[in-house]
């Protein structure tokens, strides 16, 4: 009972973590995104790390679900860039082999005068 207690425990300690830290996670892959007022960008990667180059990144605006506003694969480093408007959320999706899918909501900060 204990072991199901502290598994239990790590596996929501866990996953709070990556709600907080910009990083999404599924089967096996990671999208770590990072937004400044006139951009997104970030990086997607497996488990163990490595660069995970061609997964195709889709940027959407949060109130318009159905059309991308940008989209592209990943570069061979794994990495994604879209420009974007300052105080605006939007949706990065993921989608990898197998259909995996990879969602994170995020938003922009104002711009500095």
């Amino acid at each position: 009972m204990t072991a199901i207690r502290i598994s239990r425990h790590w596996t929501c300690a866990a996953l709070l973590l990556a709600a907080c830290s910009g990083t999404a996670l599924a089967h096996g892959l990671r999208v770590a995104v990072e937004t400044t007022a006139d951009s997104v960008s970030g990086a997607v990667t497996y488990d163990d790390g490595d660069a995970a180059p061609g997964e195709w990144v889709q940027l959407f605006a949060r109130d318009e679900p159905a059309t991308a506003l940008a989209g592209a694969a990943a570069d061979a480093g794994g990495r994604f860039r879209f420009p974007a408007t300052p105080s605006t959320r939007y949706r990065i999706v993921v989608t990898a082999n197998e259909d995996h899918v990879i969602q994170q909501e995020i938003a922009t900060p104002a711009s500095s005068p």
